[in-house]
């Protein structure tokens, strides 16, 4: 049976400033900014960090089957892919996540009316938009240890490799993500942009995928 939906409305995380410094192109201990540069990323970069309203659920579903040609879940669920499917042959629940940043983050990007505010305010988006799944991926590592159980360490996402992006569709009928304001375009992009989701397997401890 399907996991206990674990929902996240508030998601705290430190500001992410090598990983912003490093996504805008700079390298840690090898960039230094200086002068007008400096300043005009920390006021851009703290303003978006400050923009965010980070959401997040996860759950898992239980794996009936694998098929040539994808997943086989429970309910009659179908996760197409086929080198997805053979990349977490062995695991026996599938974890699925989504996280936001909001569509406030969004609106205030697209306030800004210089390109360097615009990269930077994208830069932090993304990042934390991953970072947040980080901790969901953490938090379900956690809970699932108690069972024996491993959430595999690569995450897969709709739209990379051979899963294709009408994949989308599963997370809102497993994760319920009207509730955090998401939707659905006819080409299966989420919005408001910066909102992320994924798959990993899962696997008795011991066998997590490396």
């Amino acid at each position: 049976m399907a996991g206990i939906l674990r929902k996240f409305s508030s998601i705290s995380l430190p500001f992410p400033e090598k990983a912003i410094l490093f996504r805008l192109g700079g390298r840690a201990g090898k960039t230094a900014m200086t002068g007008d540069f400096a300043a005009t990323y920390d006021k851009y970069a703290r303003a978006a960090f400050g923009a965010c309203r980070i959401e997040g659920r996860f759950r898992t579903l239980d794996i009936t089957g694998f098929t040539p040609d994808g997943v086989a879940l429970e309910n009659g669920g179908f996760l197409p892919g086929k080198k997805f499917a053979a990349s977490i042959a062995g695991s026996r629940k599938l974890w699925c996540a989504a996280a936001t940043v909001g569509a406030g983050f969004i609106g205030e990007r697209d306030r800004q009316t210089s390109v360097a505010a615009r990269a930077i305010f994208d830069a932090v988006g993304s990042e934390c938009a991953d970072a947040a799944m980080d901790f969901l991926q953490s938090r379900a590592t956690s809970e699932l240890r108690r069972q024996n159980l491993g959430v595999a360490a690569r995450r897969y996402s709709p739209g990379y490799g051979d899963m294709p992006l009408t994949a989308q569709q599963l997370f809102f009928q497993w994760l319920e993500l009207p509730e955090m304001g998401l939707t659905l375009t006819e080409n299966f992009f989420i919005v408001p942009e910066k909102s992320v989701t994924a798959w990993a397997g899962v696997t008795a401890l011991g066998e997590t995928e490396k």
